[in-house]
């Protein structure tokens, strides 16, 4: 072995194996996150196979932003012209002015969801957010799932919990073990957690590994949105926020994190206000009741309406995976994009799938990344992906 070999017989920290990610899956740590990926990814397969859901591989080239927060990457195709007058950078090659790397295949979804009740997509997805947080990539995995025919949460909450229950009981503990035994001493610089363990220092970790397994494997509280913000702004805590919890702004990693430890379990919070979230979103029949001192933005407007949606929020690792009712009404869904300002006939499509034979559907997305995240206890997403990419890292 030449000895300007990178991997010498010493402890190497993360931040020194993330300048050699091509050379890092020979280390035991990486090794052994990729096993532990790789149940986790079969796991959630084989969920679906066995409960009717029929595998679809949405694309990602597309025209649409589910999201509708803007921060796509977008194509440059090759042009036919140089002409000033060109619609957008993929007018010549796609026929349509713009086209952007997909942030989510959930409305492709919904396209089978109405021909076959239980679909899911496991595929590569793209934000371009100028982040370098541990629970952010440019490109992560997403896993999301449609079904029709239901006209209730708590049929989303029952399918999501038994999916990451069956999952993380199919990663194998030896891979658990060797990871809390070695990750802290891949800790970036200036962790608190980084250094050589001790025997008892490692069979702590050991438990810390098992706990988190057994908490995804468990029970999961529930609780609306309302309640997290009553709970929150009451709280002793509430004056150390860095982002004030008011009813009407949105849950910062700081909350969810805090809450997930308070709870000590997963748990759902459900119902958030209508502004929050995504336009195609069902709007809950009654608007939100504010109890008496829980504080509101006042940049509300009066505006207390609530979405038939959840997110599952997991102690240490914050929001995991979030779902929703489909808006299944033509009209009101019109409504919805004009109210978030989208180009409504650019949706034609998508309105389409509610004005011929439509019905009552709900679905989630899954990051897939935080999961592995997660049960391997490393962390940040960049060091559970084999070939990360991120702001300002896409060398490989």
């Amino acid at each position: 072995m030449r000895s300007s070999y990178p991997l010498q017989k010493k402890r190497h920290g993360v931040d020194f194996l993330r300048e050699i990610t091509h050379l890092r899956p020979r280390t035991n740590t990486f090794a052994a996150a990729a096993r532990v990926r790789n149940d986790l990814f079969f796991g959630l397969h084989n969920y679906f196979a066995h409960h009717g859901f029929l595998h679809i591989h949405t694309p990602i080239l597309t025209a649409s932003d589910c999201e509708g927060a803007g921060e796509t990457f977008e194509i440059l195709a090759p042009a036919d012209t140089d002409s000033p007058d060109r619609e957008g950078p993929c007018s010549d090659y796609f026929g349509t002015p713009r086209v952007n790397l997909t942030v989510s295949g959930q409305l492709h979804l919904e396209m089978f969801a109405h021909a076959h009740p239980r679909v899911y997509t496991f595929s590569p997805s793209f934000r371009a957010e100028k982040t370098l947080s541990t629970r952010h990539l440019a490109e992560f995995a997403m896993l999301e799932a449609e079904m029709t025919f239901i006209d209730d949460l708590d049929t989303l909450l029952d399918v999501t919990t038994a999916m990451v229950r069956d999952a993380v009981t199919k990663v194998n503990p030896a891979d658990l073990e060797l990871l809390a035994q070695l990750a802290p001493q891949l800790a970036s610089s200036g962790s608190p957690s980084r250094g050589k363990l001790d025997a008892a220092a490692r069979a702590e970790h050991v438990r810390a590994a098992m706990h988190r397994v057994e908490q995804l494997a468990g029970e999961y509280a529930v609780m609306t949105y309302t309640e997290a913000v009553q709970y929150l702004a009451a709280h002793p805590r509430a004056p150390k926020w860095q982002y004030p919890v008011r009813w009407g702004s949105d849950l910062q990693a700081e909350h969810e994190k805090f809450l997930g430890h308070q709870i000590g379990r997963p748990v759902y919070v459900t119902h958030y206000p209508r502004g929050l979230k995504p336009f195609y979103m069902l709007v809950d029949r009654v608007p939100a009741t504010i109890p008496d001192g829980v504080p509101v933005d006042p940049d509300l407007g009066g505006d207390f309406a609530t979405v038939a949606n959840y997110d599952l929020l997991v102690p240490d690792l914050g929001e995991l995976l979030g779902g929703s009712l489909r808006e299944h009404d033509a009209d009101a869904l019109e409504a919805a994009m004009q109210r978030a300002g989208l180009n409504v006939a650019a949706y034609q499509w998508y309105l389409d799938l509610r004005r011929y034979g439509g019905a009552p559907h709900g679905g989630f997305g899954l990051g897939f990344d935080r999961l592995v995240k997660h049960v391997t206890g490393l962390e940040s997403v960049r060091d559970v992906v084999p070939v990360p990419r991120y702001y300002r890292e896409c060398r490989y």
